[in-house]
C-alpha cells in the first residue's frame, strides 16, 4: 500500500513539474511575442536604418578611397618620406617601401636590449597604470624579436603586408558599424537622430585618422626594422581601433544623460 501510495504521489509530482515547464514556455514565448510586438516599429526603423547605411557607405567606399590616397600622398610629400602608395580595388590603401631593409644581427640585440631597458625603466619609475602598460609593450617586443630571431620566417611580412592588412580591418570595421551600434546601441537609444549621428561620427574618426596611422605605421617600420612589425600591429593595430571604438562608443551613449544633466 505505502509502495503504491509512493508511486502515485511520484505521478503526480512528475506531471505537475511538467505542467509548469510548460506553463513556464508557453509564458516566455508570449512574454517575446509581447516585445516584438510592442517594439515592431522600433525594430523596422533599426533595421531600415541599418541596411540603408550599410549599403550607402559600401557605394561610398570607391570615393573614401580617392579621399585616403589624396590625404596619404599628400603626409608622403609633406614628410619627405620614401614610401609609395597603391591601391587595391580602388577602396584598400597600403604602403609600401622601395627597399626592406634586411635583419641583421646588431638588429635583434637593440632591439632585446630596448625592450629589457623600457621594462626596467617602467618598472622603477612609471606609476600604475602607466607601469603596466610600458611593461606589456616592451613584453611583448621582446618576445616577438626572440621568436622572430629563432624562427626568421614567423613573421614573414613586408611594409605593404603590414599596411594592407591594416586598412582591411578599418574597412571591416566601418563596415560592420551600423549593425554593431544596431545591436548594442538601439538597445539603450530610441532617438534614430542620436544613433544616425553617432555612427556618423565614429565612421568620421576612423575615414580620418586611416592616411594617418598607415603613414606613421610604414615609416616607423621603414626607420626602426621591420623588427617592430609584430609590436605594431598587436598593440597599435586592430586591438587599438577596437579600444578606441569603444572609447568612441562610450561617448557616444552618454551624450542623452549629458543633455538631459545639463
Amino acid at each position: 500500500m505505502t509502495t503504491k501510495a509512493t508511486v502515485l504521489m511520484t505521478r503526480n509530482s512528475t506531471a505537475e513539474h511538467g505542467e509548469a515547464q510548460a506553463h513556464g514556455t508557453k509564458l516566455r514565448q508570449s512574454t517575446v511575442r509581447a516585445v516584438i510586438r510592442d517594439n515592431l516599429k522600433p525594430i523596422t526603423h533599426t533595421l531600415l536604418v541599418t541596411v540603408t547605411l550599410t549599403a550607402t557607405i559600401c557605394a561610398l567606399l570607391t570615393l573614401i578611397n580617392k579621399f585616403w590616397m589624396h590625404v596619404t600622398s599628400a603626409l608622403i610629400e609633406w614628410l619627405q618620406l620614401e614610401l609609395t602608395l597603391h591601391s587595391v580595388l580602388n577602396r584598400v590603401p597600403f604602403l609600401a617601401s622601395p627597399s626592406d631593409q634586411q635583419l641583421t644581427a646588431s638588429a635583434y640585440l637593440w632591439h632585446a636590449a630596448g625592450a629589457l631597458t623600457i621594462l626596467a625603466v617602467a618598472r622603477i619609475v612609471l606609476h600604475p597604470p602607466f607601469r603596466a602598460t610600458a611593461m606589456a609593450v616592451a613584453g611583448i617586443h621582446l618576445a616577438t624579436t626572440i621568436l622572430t630571431a629563432l624562427i626568421p620566417d614567423a613573421f614573414p611580412y613586408s611594409i605593404a603586408d603590414h599596411t594592407r592588412w591594416l586598412s582591411i580591418f578599418t574597412i571591416g570595421l566601418i563596415i560592420a558599424l551600423p549593425i554593431l551600434m544596431a545591436l548594442t546601441h538601439a538597445i539603450i537609444e530610441r532617438d534614430h537622430e542620436h544613433r544616425i549621428f553617432g555612427i556618423l561620427l565614429i565612421w568620421g574618426f576612423f575615414i580620418v585618422t586611416l592616411p594617418i596611422k598607415l603613414v606613421a605605421h610604414a615609416q616607423l617600420i621603414a626607420y626602426l626594422s621591420r623588427l617592430t612589425m609584430p609590436t605594431l600591429f598587436i598593440v597599435f593595430g586592430p586591438a587599438f581601433d577596437i579600444f578606441l571604438l569603444t572609447a568612441l562608443y562610450s561617448f557616444v551613449v552618454t551624450w542623452r544623460h549629458n543633455s538631459s544633466g545639463t
